[in-house]
């Protein structure tokens, strides 16, 4: 949908080379109108953007983590959710906390709020602000991550610990449920995630409370 395209859009931008990262994106939403979309988008871009797109059949968030993880040849890996824009920046910063941290148990986590336009919801503005069903509130900038904390909207972490930890558990078809259960897992290896406030993510979904 309208959401991976900007997404693609948004990965063509960045201000590392081509060369210096990839891109993989999993369609397993089942939309054939999706996958067009996709490969519409990655086409027109593909000298800008690294990307390698595959539509698989439909299934849950895990088992399309699960995949990109499979295809992957890099050491470290960065989770960005298909309704998160990121800044330009993006991806070299955290390239650049892995380079400053190259400890096996050292990952980042980065926030994403909603556009102005998005706010004018009490409860969006209360996804956003309070922290509650999220466990950290990403408009604060300084911002003490819980020890298990963990969840795959902005987050890099070395490829090496998720295959230690048995990667993601595909029975969860619920979201948040398969990011939860891993940070558990995470958390008893020794890793450790510190926020990035810098890369905060604009959250393009006008996520309802039935959702």
């Amino acid at each position: 949908h309208s959401a991976d395209v900007n997404l693609i859009k948004a990965l063509a931008i960045q201000t590392l080379p081509r060369e210096a990262f990839e891109v993989i994106l999993i369609d397993c939403t089942g939309y054939q109108r999706n996958s067009e979309l996709i490969r519409t988008t990655a086409h027109e871009l593909k000298d800008a953007i690294p990307l390698r797109a595959f539509k698989a059949h439909k299934g849950g968030r895990p088992f399309a983590h699960n995949i990109g993880l499979r295809l992957t040849a890099t050491d470290k890996v960065i989770f960005l959710a298909s309704d998160f824009l990121p800044p330009n920046d993006f991806v070299e910063t955290h390239l650049n906390f892995h380079l400053q941290n190259t400890g096996t148990t050292n990952g980042a986590i980065a926030g994403a709020v909603f556009p102005e336009r998005l706010r004018d919801s009490i409860f969006r503005r209360w996804l956003d602000d309070s922290g509650s069903l999220f466990g950290v509130s990403f408009v604060e900038t300084s911002q003490q991550l819980p020890a298990n904390f963990f969840y795959t909207g902005n987050s890099s972490l070395k490829t090496a610990v998720l295959f230690e930890a048995g990667l993601f558990d595909e029975e969860f078809q619920a979201d948040a449920w398969d990011d939860y259960e891993m940070g558990l897992r995470l958390s008893r290896q020794g890793v450790q995630f510190q926020y990035l406030p810098n890369i905060t993510c604009i959250h393009e979904h006008a996520v309802r409370l039935s959702e």
